[in-house]
């Protein structure tokens, strides 16, 4: 733990918890940001947080720099972050729905943390222990925001009592279930909560955040239409993942979903694409129809150009539910569409 010193700086002035060190050349600081320990216990739970923010392994986390003492205080140093999520969501500028639909900042963000709370329960197998509003916050890395994680608790690996590894990333994910729940309904107030986040929600719980950053829903729209082009192929690799995918969906997907389909022309066209097999009712043979649809779509028709995003709702408008659990069916039987 590095500590700084008035002898080591020319200056320090503070604003708004942004620390910026004038002179601080010896320790390569210009600027970054501060949090304070006033109190003993929120003194101690800095300093955990600080030490395991330290560890370079942690990509995903805020990485700790220094300690600074002014006037009896103790000041944790950390790499320069612009919002946490609680102020981010409060801006003027960031809107999380609009017209009763999740924006596409909202999802980036919300990849972004699954991806950062992937990085600790699956890759480093430890768990967050604090999560809240003021714990994940955002920094700007060649003009683009990414999601950083600070504020651990204790890492399960040093207490001195056991601990069981399913049911504290169970908590890491029933807390971030909380705080984005709490965000959307705040941005809604009395307007119905997006299936698309339910579905998320769901996935969160069940998969603890294993690969959810991959989740249909958090990908961009060409990536989605990628997404189900591949996963036709990922079925078909072994009976045993077809049977079962066969089985899950079966109950899910519409008889009639072909006639749906004809109301579509684009749709329409690749129905009757000349090389094409005739389509069952069956969820494979529709797997089949969206993978042909994504390779086949029919992009301009009398001189109209369809956007991937266009594309994409066309497919999800002939069963909403089926791509609302696709995600949960690959994540079950541990396929990864992408890692």
């Amino acid at each position: 733990m590095t500590q700084l010193s008035h002898h080591k700086l020319f200056e320090v002035e503070t604003h708004q918890n942004v620390a910026y060190f004038q002179g601080a050349l010896n320790c390569g600081i210009n600027e970054c940001t501060m949090r304070c320990g006033l109190v003993t216990e929120t003194h101690q739970q800095e300093l955990i947080a600080f030490q395991r923010g330290s560890n370079p392994q942690l990509d995903s986390v805020l990485r700790s720099i220094a300690t600074y003492t002014n006037d009896g205080k103790v000041y944790f140093v950390y790499n320069h972050y612009k919002y946490t999520i609680g102020e981010l969501c409060k801006t003027e500028h960031f809107k999380v729905t609009t017209g009763g639909r999740l924006t596409n900042g909202f999802l980036n963000l919300i990849r972004g943390i699954f991806f950062a709370l992937d990085e600790l329960h699956w890759e480093h197998k430890t768990t967050h222990n604090n999560l809240n509003v003021r714990n994940i916050v955002t920094i700007e890395t060649d003009g683009q925001s990414c999601v950083k994680l600070t504020g651990l608790g204790l890492d399960i690996h040093e207490r001195d009592v056991a601990y069981n590894y399913e049911l504290e990333k169970r908590k890491d994910c029933c807390d971030l279930e909380g705080i984005l729940r709490a965000i959307v309904l705040h941005s809604l107030r009395s307007a119905p909560i997006p299936p698309m986040f339910e579905a998320l929600m769901k996935n969160l719980m069940k998969s603890g955040c294993r690969n959810l950053a991959n989740s249909i829903f958090l990908l961009s729209p060409y990536r989605r239409l990628s997404y189900l082009a591949v996963a036709f192929r990922r079925v078909r690799i072994d009976d045993k993942h077809t049977n079962r995918f066969h089985t899950y969906f079966l109950r899910i997907l519409p008889t009639d979903w072909t006639k749906e389909a004809r109301k579509n022309r684009q749709l329409e066209l690749v129905l009757d694409y000349p090389s094409a097999k005739e389509y069952k009712t069956t969820p494979v043979s529709f797997l089949r129809f969206c993978r042909n649809a994504v390779m086949h779509y029919p992009t301009t028709i009398q001189g109209y150009k369809s956007s991937f995003q266009e594309q994409w709702r066309a497919l999800y408008h002939l069963c909403p539910n089926f791509f609302n659990k696709l995600h949960d069916f690959f994540i079950s039987v541990d396929i990864f569409i992408f890692e």
